[in-house]
C-alpha cells in the first residue's frame, strides 16, 4: 500500500496530464454539441416524441397523419426538416410494432438460404444460416416499447471519445513509465530485486485507477450531456426498442446495457493500457515506445476497416482491441466468425478473450519488470548471460578477427543534423510508415465511376477546349433529341405507354450525364457573355475535383494528416533533444554559430517534410491520372463551375501550383511553431504530444464531422481550394494570421531562446 500511495502522489503532481484531460473533455463535449447541432434540434425531437407518447395507443396513427397534413412546421420551424422528422418518428414506430414479424422473417429467410443458395452442408454460410434462428428464438413474445432512441445511440456510439480516451491513456503511460526512463530513473527503481513486484504492482494499480477516472470523465460526461439534450427514455424497455439495436439477439433492458457499456469500457481500456505499459517497458526510448504504440493502434484500426465482414480472416477484424473498445458493435447485431468453416458467435468469444488478455498483459508486465536479465545491454550481465557468452566463444574455437569499420567523417552541420534526425530521432521509420500509408491509400481507395459520370466524361472530353459555335450547335441538337424522347406520347409516335417508359428508362443515365455537360456549357456561355471575352473553355471537371479534394474529403484529410505528422515529428526533436541531453547551454556557448545552427536544424526538418510531401502526393496523383483525363491546363480555372469563385482567375496549372505552395508553406509554418514550442517546453515528448494535438487534432476533428473547425485552424490552408473560393478578404486575413502572425510569434520565441549577452540568433 505504501508503494501505491507514493505512485499516486507522484502521478497527481503531473499538471500537464490534468491539463490534457481538461482539454480533451472540452473537445469531446464540443464535438458532441456540434454533431447534435447539425441534425434535428434536440429540443424539437424531444418535444415531438413526448407529444406522440401522450396520445392514446389506438389514436397514435391518426394523430401522426393529422400532424403531417397541417404542414405548419410547429416543432422545427422548417417545413422540410419537419417532414423528415415525422418520417423518422413514423419509421421507428412502425418498426417497433412489427418486431414479431421481423423474427419470423429471420426464420423464413434462414430456411430459404440453407435450402437453395447454400446447399453445400460443409460450408460456413450453410451452417451460419442454420444456427441464426436459434439465437433469436428466446426473443419471441418480446414486446417492444416505443420511445426516443437518439439519446442511447449518441451516448454510446462515441468514436471520437474513444480516440480521446486512447490518447489520454498514452499520455498516462508516458507520465507513469516513460518519464522515469527519460530521466534515467528506471534502472534505479529496479535496483532492489525483492521490491520490483511491489513497484510494478503499484504502477498497475495506479493505471487501473486512472483508467476508471478517465472512463467516468469522458463517457460519464457523454451520458450527462446527452441525457440533458435528449434523455434516455424508459430504462426498463427492451434493448431492441432502440433503433440501432433492433437486430440485437440479447435479452437486455436499456438500463442494463448502459451499465454494461461503462463496465466493459473500463475493462477493455484497462487491457489496452496494460499493453501500452508493456510496450513502454520493452522500448529502448520514450519516442520508440510512443511510435510503437501508435503504429500498433493504426495497424489494428486498418484491420477493422479494410478486412471484409465475412472472410477467413474476420477474426483479425472482430477480435481486436480497436473493435472491442467501441463496445456498441458487440450488441447491435448477431455476428458469427468463420472458424474453420464453423460459425462461432463473436459475443461468446469476447468474454473469453478479454479476461485472457488481461491476465496475459498483467503477467507480461510483472515478468518484464521483475526479470533479472533486464539491463544487460547497459553493462550488467547475469550468470546465465555470461555462461552463454563463454559457450559461444568455445564453439567458435578462436576469436573472429574484427572487421575494420568504414565510416564517413564530416564536420558539416547539415550532415550531423541529418544523421541525428534520420537515425537517433527515428524519423526515417516514420517516413517509411507515412509512405506505406500513402501507397495503401492510393491502392485501397479505388475510384468507381457511375454510369452517369461516364456519360458526362464522354460528352465533356468530346467537346473540351474553346467553345465554338459548332460545338454549341452540337450540344443544342443533342438537347433537342433528348427532349423529343422525353416528350413522346402514344399518339405522336405510335408506341404504347409501356414502350415509351421503357425507352426513357434506358436513356436516363445518358440524359443525366448529358445534362451535367449541357449545364456546364451554359455556365461557360453566360460567363463569356458577361465578360465580353471568350477566356473560359470547356473542361472535364471530374479529375480536378478529385485533385483539389472537392469530392474525396476523407482521402484529402488522410494525406494532410500524414504530412503534418511528419512535419511535427521532424521538428519536435530539433531543440527538444538538446534539452533532453542537457547540451543546450553548450550549443549556445558560441555566439557566432547560433544562427547557423538554428537555420541548419530548420532546413533539415523542412527537407524531410518536403520529401515526404512529394512521396505522399505521388500515389494520389497517379491514381487520379489513371482514372480521369486531366486536360485543359492552360484554361482559366474559373472555367470549372466548382472553382467559379476563385480569388485568382489564373490558368489551371498555376492554380494547382498555388495549392501545392499553400500546403507546403503551411507545413513549414508548422515546423517553425513546433520548434518554438519545444524551446518553451524543453521536452521532446511533451512537444510531440502537444503539437500532434494542436495541428493534427484539428484534422481528426474535421474528419469526425466537426466541419466548423476548418475555418479556424491550419486546415483551411492545408485545403487551399476552399480558401481560394471563399473571397479575397478571407484569404488575405487567413494568410496574414497563419503565415504572418504565427511565424512571427514563433520566431520571437526562438530569438529569445538563442539570445545570449545581447547577441541575436540571426547574427
Amino acid at each position: 500500500m505504501r508503494h501505491l500511495k507514493y505512485e499516486w502522489e507522484k502521478f497527481l503532481s503531473f499538471r500537464y496530464f490534468w491539463f490534457l484531460c481538461a482539454v480533451f473533455l472540452l473537445f469531446n463535449l464540443w464535438n458532441l454539441s456540434e454533431q447534435i447541432r447539425m441534425e434535428f434540434p434536440a429540443s424539437s425531437v424531444r418535444q415531438l416524441y413526448t407529444d406522440f407518447q401522450e396520445q392514446p395507443e389506438e389514436s397514435k396513427g391518426q394523430w401522426l397523419e393529422e400532424q403531417k397534413a397541417k404542414k405548419n412546421a410547429h416543432y422545427t420551424g422548417n417545413q422540410y426538416m419537419e417532414e423528415e422528422l415525422f418520417k423518422k418518428l413514423s419509421r421507428e414506430w412502425i418498426q417497433t410494432e412489427k418486431y414479431d414479424e421481423y423474427l419470423e422473417e429471420i426464420k423464413e429467410r434462414s430456411a430459404k438460404m440453407s435450402g437453395s443458395i447454400f446447399s453445400d452442408e460443409g460450408t460456413f454460410a450453410w451452417r451460419n444460416a442454420k444456427v441464426t434462428p436459434a439465437a433469436y428464438e428466446k426473443l419471441k413474445g418480446t414486446k417492444l416499447s416505443f420511445d426516443l432512441s437518439d439519446g442511447i445511440v449518441k451516448a454510446t456510439k462515441a468514436d471520437f471519445t474513444d480516440l480521446c480516451m486512447t490518447i489520454l491513456l498514452m499520455a498516462a503511460v508516458y507520465f507513469l513509465i516513460l518519464d522515469e526512463k527519460k530521466n534515467k530513473l528506471y534502472p534505479l527503481l529496479r535496483s532492489a530485486s525483492r521490491g520490483r513486484a511491489e513497484v510494478i504492482g503499484a504502477k498497475l494499480g495506479v493505471m487501473a485507477g486512472i483508467t476508471g477516472l478517465l472512463v467516468l470523465l469522458l463517457y460519464g460526461s457523454n451520458y450527462l450531456f446527452i441525457f440533458y439534450q435528449y434523455g434516455f427514455g424508459n430504462l426498463t424497455r427492451p434493448l431492441q426498442s432502440v433503433t440501432a439495436f433492433y437486430e440485437s439477439p440479447f435479452r437486455l433492458t436499456v438500463g442494463q446495457y448502459l451499465w454494461m457499456y461503462l463496465l466493459l469500457k473500463l475493462v477493455v481500456c484497462y487491457a489496452a493500457a496494460l499493453l501500452m505499459i508493456w510496450i513502454a517497458q520493452k522500448a529502448g526510448t520514450p519516442a520508440g515506445a510512443i511510435l510503437a504504440i501508435s503504429t500498433g493502434a493504426v495497424a489494428e484500426y486498418l484491420l477493422t476497416v479494410l478486412l471484409p465482414s465475412v472472410s477467413y480472416a474476420d477474426g483479425l477484424k472482430y477480435i481486436n482491441l480497436v473493435e472491442y473498445i467501441k463496445i456498441y458493435p458487440l450488441f447491435t447485431k448477431y455476428h458469427n466468425l468463420d472458424f474453420f468453416e464453423y460459425p462461432v458467435n463473436a459475443m461468446r468469444i469476447f468474454p473469453i478473450v478479454l479476461p485472457c488478455l488481461l491476465l496475459l498483459f498483467i503477467v507480461l508486465n510483472l515478468t518484464t519488470f521483475c526479470s533479472h536479465r533486464y539491463g544487460t545491454k547497459s553493462g550488467r550481465q547475469g550468470g546465465t548471460e555470461k555462461l552463454w557468452r563463454k559457450l559461444r566463444k568455445t564453439a567458435r574455437g578462436k576469436k573472429r578477427r574484427k572487421r575494420k569499420k568504414k565510416g564517413f567523417i564530416s564536420d558539416s552541420l547539415v550532415w550531423h543534423e541529418s544523421f541525428k534526425s534520420f537515425l537517433t530521432n527515428r524519423t526515417v521509420w516514420v517516413c517509411v510508415a507515412v509512405l506505406y500509408g500513402a501507397i495503401l491509400l492510393g491502392r485501397g481507395l479505388m475510384i468507381w465511376n457511375s454510369v452517369e459520370e461516364e456519360y458526362y466524361k464522354y460528352y465533356m472530353t468530346k467537346g473540351q477546349g474553346e467553345l465554338t459555335q459548332e460545338k454549341l450547335e452540337t450540344f443544342e441538337n443533342e438537347k433537342k433529341r433528348y427532349d423529343d424522347i422525353y416528350s413522346m406520347t402514344p399518339e405522336q409516335c405510335g408506341l404504347s405507354s409501356e414502350e415509351i417508359s421503357s425507352r426513357q428508362e434506358e436513356i436516363q443515365y445518358q440524359y443525366s450525364g448529358f445534362m451535367r455537360a449541357y449545364e456546364q456549357v451554359q455556365y461557360v456561355v453566360e460567363n463569356n457573355r458577361a465578360a465580353g471575352t471568350d477566356e473560359q473553355q470547356l473542361i472535364y471537371e471530374g479529375g480536378y475535383e478529385q485533385l483539389f479534394g472537392e469530392i474525396s474529403m476523407k482521402g484529402r484529410l488522410i494525406g494532410e494528416l500524414l504530412c503534418v505528422l511528419v512535419a511535427v515529428y521532424s521538428a519536435a526533436g530539433l531543440l527538444g533533444m538538446e534539452y533532453d541531453l542537457k547540451v543546450m547551454n553548450l550549443l549556445q556557448s558560441t555566439k557566432k554559430g547560433r544562427g547557423t545552427l538554428l537555420r541548419v536544424k530548420l532546413g533539415v526538418a523542412a527537407g524531410v517534410t518536403t520529401v515526404m510531401f512529394v512521396l505522399v502526393k505521388i500515389p494520389v496523383v497517379m491514381r487520379i491520372v489513371q482514372n480521369y483525363p486531366l486536360t485543359g491546363w492552360t484554361a482559366k480555372v474559373r472555367s470549372m463551375r466548382f472553382a467559379g469563385t476563385s480569388v485568382f482567375n489564373c490558368p489551371v496549372w498555376a492554380y494547382v501550383l498555388l495549392l501545392l505552395l499553400l500546403q507546403l508553406g503551411t507545413l513549414y509554418v508548422v515546423i517553425l511553431c513546433v520548434t518554438a514550442l519545444s524551446a518553451v517546453l524543453k521536452d521532446t515528448m511533451l512537444t510531440l504530444i502537444l503539437s500532434v494535438l494542436l495541428f493534427g487534432g484539428t484534422l481528426v476533428m474535421e474528419w469526425g464531422g466537426l466541419g466548423m473547425i476548418h475555418s479556424w485552424s491550419i486546415n483551411t490552408l492545408l485545403d487551399g481550394h476552399r480558401l481560394l473560393q471563399s473571397g479575397g478578404m478571407q484569404f488575405a486575413l487567413t494568410v496574414l494570421v497563419f503565415w504572418g502572425v504565427l511565424p512571427l510569434a514563433a520566431g520571437t520565441v526562438l530569438h529569445r531562446v538563442y539570445k545570449k549577452r545581447g547577441q541575436a540568433i540571426w547574427n
